[in-house]
């Protein structure tokens, strides 16, 4: 089973696609994203295509840390 990268996504961030043909299968992706926070629709789509998405908005730092810890 290949290791799991917690990836950090904003709307100004980079393209996923391009990081997620980078890794090649070499890792897991958990796209961890704030949905308040401007992630729309087409992104989060996307995003769950290409690995499990972790939203995180309203959450506190030790919450958002728990929330990413349930998938070790």
């Amino acid at each position: 089973m290949p290791p799991r990268v917690a990836v950090m996504h904003h709307v100004n961030s980079f393209y996923p696609l391009g990081l997620y043909q980078e890794i090649d299968h070499t890792a897991e992706l958990l796209w961890v994203v704030d949905a308040e926070g401007g992630a729309d629709a087409k992104t989060l789509r996307l995003l769950r295509k290409l690995g499990t998405v972790v939203d995180v908005a309203g959450l506190s730092p030790d919450d958002a840390a728990a929330r990413l810890a349930e998938h070790h």
